[in-house]
């Protein structure tokens, strides 16, 4: 690899956690399988490095060591919000503090949307009469909704893969 190529790594990591359940006292140990995901460039120190093979062996290290962490993350946070196997209850608090810390992202592209759709109706219909904005706005809202609604669903089916011991 040379220096400023992109770079990726990913990690699966199957872990056990205990599990409490609030709402109904069950306790238990819940294995899952976390999945981890990086990329980016090579940058800084390691695209100057004078040996690019050091260079990307570090780069390539400190990617596979955020994907293995982001492996860990995942799993941990699958077994926070997964159903309580005995009363189906889920930590309301837990979801709701997943959801906020997805909640930017899903309003940034849904803004992304509604700008692509707002120049794209410009651009096929450039009469002043407002439309494209209003088509805009519209398309806003229902993309972040869709996107903020796929995390959900991937959530909820990755809550389904766990074992309970």
């Amino acid at each position: 690899m040379k220096p400023g190529r992109h770079l990726e790594a990913s990690s699966t990591v199957r872990a056990r956690f205990a599990y409490a359940c609030a709402a109904c006292g069950f306790e238990g140990e819940a294995e899952v399988v976390g999945e981890g995901w990086v990329e980016g460039a090579v940058a800084g120190a390691a695209a100057s490095a004078p040996e690019p093979a050091a260079a990307d062996g570090s780069a390539a290290a400190d990617a596979l060591e955020h994907a293995e962490g982001a492996a860990w993350g995942d799993a941990l946070t699958t077994v926070e919000l997964a159903p309580c196997p005995r009363c189906e209850a889920r930590d309301g608090r837990r979801w709701r503090a997943w959801l906020g810390a997805q909640l930017p992202g899903a309003l940034a592209l849904g803004a992304l949307a509604g700008l692509v759709v707002a120049l794209g109706s410009f651009v096929l219909r450039p009469e002043p009469d407002g439309w494209p904005l209003l088509l805009g706005l519209a398309a806003w809202p229902l993309a972040a909704a869709g996107v903020l609604g796929a995390r959900v669903s991937r959530k909820r089916r990755r809550a389904t893969t766990l074992r309970w011991r």
